[in-house]
């Protein structure tokens, strides 16, 4: 550093907002979007599961069943304990996926709390 060079202090938001740029690949929409994307991923393969599953139900119990409110209640619970046991392996990554996005969010709130914390006190 050259004498006369400004010397440039990043406060704790200044340094967040660089984290997550860097964290994002320099979008400047924040770490956020990431995590919203992973979500929305998740969520709908989810919910393509549970349709899927609907319709395995329904399509081999609807020859047997008379169709009314208890059997489209039954073909939903069905469907739904169906999905969700075969979610466990299939959506393992997405899971993984937004697991790390929730730590990541998780620690750079307990940072900036640390970091507003100690301003306060110091």
């Amino acid at each position: 550093m050259a004498t006369g060079d400004p010397v440039v202090v990043r406060s704790p938001p200044d340094a967040a907002a660089a984290a997550a740029t860097e964290e994002t690949g320099g979008d400047r929409r924040g770490a956020g979007a990431g995590a919203m994307r992973a979500w929305l991923r998740y969520t709908l393969a989810r919910a393509g599961l549970f349709a899927a599953a609907w319709g395995l139900v329904w399509a081999v119990g609807f020859p047997w069943l008379e169709w009314d409110e208890v059997s489209a209640l039954w073909t939903a619970l069905l469907a739904l304990g169906l999905s969700a046991a075969v979610s466990v392996p299939l959506l393992r990554g997405l899971r993984g996926e937004l697991s790390e996005h929730v730590a990541r969010r998780a620690h750079r709130v307990a940072t900036a709390l640390d970091d507003s914390r100690r301003s306060e006190d110091g």
